[in-house]
């Protein structure tokens, strides 16, 4: 390496690593995009999933019903039908005079929770929904029916019994 930081004083150390680095991504993406979802027990199946929807307000209950087909905002796919609405009063952490972290019920909001079906793929990398969205617990989800669009969280997933 010479005083400039290039090897046999043509290639620089930096440009060595971006180069590998879009090679390094350029691998990724072709796994990632090209490789076969197996589908566990062949065909597409019922799959049934929960979004919950924490620190709305209660009043909004009234727009989530059994039956309402929901869409992907980014895509427009449908992510499948409501066919279970419930709430439950949403917590919060709040500090109290001593500076203890308390749960505390929030007045005036609530958590939903909805159970979604829809017909999909279950393969040994996850569930697909329309077989290409992938659905998985902990992953952000936006979705919008026709009365409502909004961010919820996927809890659960399963294949319907």
């Amino acid at each position: 390496m010479d005083k400039n930081g290039k090897i046999f004083g043509k290639v620089s150390i930096f440009d060595l690593i971006i180069i590998l680095l879009i090679i390094v991504v350029g691998f990724g993406s072709v796994y990632k995009f090209t490789s076969e979802r197996t589908n566990v027990e062949g065909g597409q199946r019922p799959l049934v999933y929960t979004i919950g929807i924490p620190n709305v307000r209660d009043f909004t209950l009234q727009y989530y019903q059994v039956g309402l087909r929901c869409f992907c905002s980014r895509t427009g796919e449908e992510l499948g039908t409501i066919t279970a609405v419930r709430s439950e009063p949403f917590m919060d952490v709040q500090p109290d005079l001593r500076g203890n972290a308390l749960l505390v019920e929030v007045p005036g909001r609530i958590k939903i929770e909805l159970d979604l079906e829809t017909m999909g793929l279950e393969t040994d990398r996850g569930f697909y929904a329309a077989g290409t969205f992938e659905i998985r617990a902990g992953s952000e989800i936006m979705f919008h029916t026709k009365y409502v669009d909004v961010t919820g969280v996927v809890e659960r997933v399963s294949v319907k019994d």
